[in-house]
């Protein structure tokens, strides 16, 4: 039910979509000349490429903190129980 109801709602965004390129001559004439000119496309791929690496980081900084918790955690049961915690 869900997959249909998200091809819904990309076909009811795509025929917006369509309506609106149609209905206005300057709306199409804007989204062409964002879609022809490259002015300014360097810099929009860097900010692309810095919010991924940015995201990566956050993903692989999260589960390392998770990592680092429990392992100190165990060496903290570890010494406080003296080899409760036994591996």
């Amino acid at each position: 039910m869900a997959g249909s109801r998200g091809g819904l709602s990309l076909f009811l965004m795509m025929q917006t979509l369509f309506f609106l390129v149609s209905a206005s001559p300057k709306i199409r004439h804007c989204l062409s000349r964002l879609w022809h000119e490259d002015q300014g496309q360097d810099l929009v791929e860097y900010s692309l490429l810095m919010v991924l690496v940015a995201l990566g980081v956050t993903a692989a900084t999260d589960r390392l903190g998770d990592y680092l918790y429990f392992t100190f955690r165990r060496i903290a049961i570890a010494v406080t129980h003296k080899g409760f915690y036994e591996r």
